[in-house]
């Protein structure tokens, strides 16, 4: 990179009486707006909704799920491999390892319901509060556990409910 003391650099000129000191981006840094107003449409709204945090939710959930799940298997390979011959003991590990690391695909998904329903009820009631978050935990929970059954399906809305709940609470920014 150049910098002010090499032979090479060079201011440019682009405004008479103004020098910009960039040999790389020869343009002129006033001419790109810097007041709040640009970035930000309406300030009343939230910067980001739950729509925009369904994508951050979503990737953190399935990325932590993954890791967790490759840990595991890696945990489980390596005692499964102690069993192996020496040239196969790395094939169980990395086997241990993907089959494992599926977790993060089943929470994946269920992240996907859980963002989807919260933006149902979102749009659908108007308003963006706990309530949307621990109603959409608890359809997550109904809709996960409900191939078990009607009274499976309770339990996973219950579970859910309690989930949604302490989200809820870490969520608000008022003491609990």
């Amino acid at each position: 990179m150049l910098e002010d003391g090499d032979k090479n650099f060079q201011y440019i000129n682009t405004l008479p009486g103004y020098t910009y000191d960039s040999p790389y981006i020869p343009q002129n840094p006033n001419a790109i707006p810097n007041n709040d107003g640009y970035i930000y449409f309406n300030i009343e709204k939230p910067v980001r909704g739950r729509f925009e945090h369904s994508f951050f939710e979503t990737g953190i959930a399935i990325l932590a799920a993954s890791g967790l799940g490759a840990f595991r298997g890696f945990v489980q390979g390596k005692e499964a491999a102690l069993s192996h011959p020496p040239k196969l003991r790395r094939i169980v590990l990395i086997n241990h390892v993907v089959k494992r690391s599926k977790l993060g695909n089943m929470v994946g998904v269920l992240a996907t319901v859980y963002a989807a329903t919260g933006i149902a009820l979102a749009t659908h009631r108007n308003k963006e509060d706990a309530g949307n978050t621990i109603g959409a935990a608890a359809v997550t929970g109904f809709a996960y556990s409900i191939p078990g059954g009607l009274q499976k399906a309770i339990i996973g809305s219950l579970v859910g409910l309690c989930i949604g709940s302490v989200l809820a609470m870490a969520q608000s920014s008022r003491s609990w």
